[in-house]
């Protein structure tokens, strides 16, 4: 596993390509971080993952609101010893 002992953000994840990227990190070891502005597809993404064997955490908001995403990445990172310059990170948005 490539990825062992990452931890991935990807924003827009909870479908299409962002959803893809989620899926191949956590398959490559990455804990992946998920956000997108709809709960429900995240949680069923993350559901799938974690079904996988996969670790992840997901939050529903829009990364617009950039500090609701500062306050995301505080806490994955904190939760895995990460600082911000340690991130593998994902945008599918269009932010």
């Amino acid at each position: 596993m490539r990825l062992a002992g990452s931890v991935a953000l990807i924003t827009g994840a909870s479908r299409g390509i962002g959803a893809a990227i989620a899926t191949r990190f956590a398959r490559e070891g990455a804990h992946v971080a998920l956000c997108a502005r709809k709960a429900a597809p995240l949680e069923e993404l993350a559901g799938t993952i974690r079904a996988s064997g996969g670790e992840v955490s997901c939050a529903a908001f829009d990364v617009g609101d950039h500090a609701r995403l500062q306050r995301f990445v505080e806490e994955v990172g904190s939760a895995h010893g990460r600082s911000r310059n340690s991130w593998q990170l994902g945008n599918k948005s269009g932010h």
